[in-house]
């Protein structure tokens, strides 16, 4: 019986320390995506911004000017405006796929559940 019950310990504790290992794998790897997401959102934004200062640079052309250059300026402060709000979409889409607790704790918690009821 003693022999049972320490093959039993040893095994939980082989098994405890290769969950924590997954656990530490798959926090590592939603942190990376996070950080991704992040940078998208951040890039989406830079744009934005710099779409902004071409719409409204496009605008006091156009007021000083009537009609001319100013329409190529307006043109490009909107497509960039467009890239940014896909750079922004991409991000916070990325951004809401990162799962905040990985399944590797709810197994954790399984296998001591486990490990109770084998002890007892």
């Amino acid at each position: 019986m003693g022999d049972l019950i320490a093959a039993t310990t040893r095994d939980l504790s082989a098994l405890m320390r290769t969950e924590v290992e997954l656990a530490k794998t798959e926090i590592k790897e939603e942190v990376a995506d996070a950080g991704r997401a992040g940078a998208l959102i951040g890039a989406g934004a830079l744009v934005g911004y710099l779409a902004l200062l071409l719409l409204l640079l496009s605008a006091a052309w156009a007021i000083a000017e009537a009609i001319g250059p100013w329409a190529g300026l307006l043109i490009v402060g909107v497509v960039t405006a467009a890239v940014a709000a896909v750079l922004i979409i991409v991000g916070r889409k990325k951004l809401r796929e990162v799962e905040v607790a990985p399944n590797t704790i709810q197994s954790l918690q399984e296998d001591m559940q486990w490990a109770k009821q084998q002890l007892s």
